[in-house]
This record gives structure tokens, sequence and C-alpha cells, in this order.
């Protein structure tokens, strides 16, 4: 979304229309144009342009930290409140690798919800701890809403795509809309 300001002046003829939402779309049944997706692989089915790279970083409040103490290693965060992401449960089994070795935590906690903005809401509010790509937790992070830990651990990457379906025309607004992206996400 705030990408978005900037497009819309440097392309005033068009408009946006911007549905949020964690589900999987799909373009074609819904008569979606372009949809912005985060993953490892992108599905066969689209034409996938690549916009960024990310990696997941754990995280939490400073105040949820003071009360609860920080993970040393992963296997810590088993005792930790964890903010469920509830659309895919393979999601809450954290990955962490170190000297090629990997370890998984099944991470549980008293919150569960299907949308990441309100997982960083609630991380920000003290609630418990988050696994986030970093796209979405660095300003926290930088503002000192939110604190890492475990950063000597590398964590599971994903590709930030525009994604479209191959046997659609592509408009020159969606095209423009995805040169834009690409530019804007190189910049930050």
């Amino acid at each position: 979304a705030e990408a978005i300001p900037g497009f819309l002046d440097e392309y005033p003829e068009v408009s946006v229309e911007m549905d949020v939402s964690d589900r999987t779309v799909d373009l074609a049944d819904e008569g979606y144009d372009i949809a912005i997706r985060l993953t490892r692989e992108p599905p066969p089915l689209y034409v996938a342009k690549l916009l960024s790279t990310t990696h997941r970083v754990v995280c939490a409040s400073p105040a949820y930290w003071q009360k609860f103490g920080k993970p040393k290693v992963p296997a810590d965060l088993a005792a930790h409140q964890a903010i469920v992401y509830t659309p895919n449960p393979t999601y809450n089994h954290w990955i962490f690798e170190k000297n090629t070795e990997i370890e998984t935590v099944e991470v549980k906690g008293r919150f569960n919800v299907n949308n990441t903005d309100a997982m960083l809401e609630a991380a920000i509010g003290g609630m418990g701890v988050i696994m986030l790509t970093s796209y979405t937790v660095d300003k926290a992070i930088a503002s000192g809403q939110l604190e890492a830990v475990l950063e000597e651990y590398e964590t599971p990457g994903a590709n930030i795509y525009a994604m479209y379906l191959p046997t659609m025309y592509l408009s020159s607004k969606a095209r423009a809309f995805i040169d834009y992206m690409k530019a804007w996400c190189q910049k930050k």
C-alpha cells in the first residue's frame, strides 16, 4: 500500500483498486489483473515477475522480552507465546539453520489470526512472538517497537512476485504497475 501513492503520482490517469488479503485469489475467476504474492515457488499457472526477496525474522516487543526473557536457541521458543498464523499450519513450524544443521520448532500460542498485519500489531502490543518476513517487520524493528532475536540463524526466505495469467492480455497500465513495483522494491 505504501507504494501506491508514488505510482498514482507518476501515472495520474490510472486508478487502482486494491484488495488486501492473505488468502490466495483466483485471478481468472475473481477478475484480478495482478496479484502480489510472497512465496518460495510461484504456482506454474501464472507468469511471475520477481519484485524482491526477503527472509523471516523472529521478534517480539521489548516489553514481551523483558517479561518472558529472550530465547538463546530456537528450541527455547517452544516455551513462548507465539502469535499463530492460521491459514497455513506449516507456517507455525519455524525453521532455523546454522552451520548446515536444520532445526524446526513447532510454536503455539493463545492468539490465532489469519492476517500478517494483525500479527504484526499484536506483537507490537506485547501479545507474543512472531516470525514474519523482514519486509513486514523491518520498520517496527528500526523504530524500536519490536526486537529481533536469534539473528545468527538463517531462516527460510521467500520471494515477492507480481503474478498474472499467461493467457491474459496484460494492459499497459498493469505492465507499468509491475515495472514501478519492481523499481520501488529495489529502493527499499
